[in-house]
């Protein structure tokens, strides 16, 4: 009889650490069912998020510019060009409503350049993936446009120092309200810092 008791109570422990194992089991198997749900559910949210954001990327209007001090070679001389150019990097059709240069986002005095034949005279169009090149030569004549730049940029007075100019850049503006900056290249900066120091020059002699 002792025998038997000690029998059924060790098959009574062995068939409780049985049932403890399978609810610890079940328990495991529910988390990780839960976080396959959680992850599904991320997934899915990640995916939605995206795929709105690459459609607004593709509604929106992304121009690239730049202008730079430029010289163009044929058979005659090489011609020193003032160059500008604007590329549509989305897909979607931009209407370019003007061109023009800023001092910086606390200097409100801005320059609408204006542009003659052969560059098209804004508002125009650029289609997905179209550049545009608008470029005019630096000296017509006896007159030099960085000389006439520096001029406009310091008759009012509101370019006083040289250091004014570390902010400078050109602005590209779209007629849905878009505007788009860069800074020109270190070659077309140093013309127009040596046109100011003409100018200035010539203001103290005068």
């Amino acid at each position: 009889h002792r025998r038997r008791r000690r029998a059924d109570a060790c098959g009574g422990r062995d068939g409780g650490d049985r049932g403890v194992s399978s609810i610890q089991a079940i328990d495991w198997f529910r988390w990780f069912e839960a976080v396959g749900v959680w992850a599904a559910a991320f997934a899915t949210l990640v995916a939605a998020s995206m795929a709105l954001r690459i459609a607004r990327r593709q509604d929106e209007i992304r121009l690239q510019v730049s202008a730079a001090a430029g010289h163009l070679v044929g058979a005659g001389p090489t011609q020193d060009i003032v160059w500008i150019r604007i590329i549509n990097l989305a897909r979607r059709t931009a209407t370019v409503s003007g061109v023009g240069w800023k001092l910086s986002s606390l200097n409100k005095f801005e320059l609408y350049q204006t542009l003659d034949h052969p560059n098209p005279t804004p508002p125009f169009e650029l289609k997905d993936g179209e550049m545009v090149s608008l470029s005019w030569p630096v000296i017509t004549g006896d007159a030099n446009w960085y000389d006439g730049f520096a001029e406009r940029l310091t008759e009012f007075g509101r370019l006083r120092r040289l250091f004014e100019l570390h902010a400078f850049k050109l602005k590209v503006s779209c007629t849905t309200g878009e505007e788009f900056e860069a800074r020109p290249s270190k070659e077309f900066m140093n013309h127009v810092r040596e046109a100011i120091s003409r100018k200035e020059a010539g203001d103290m002699r005068g």
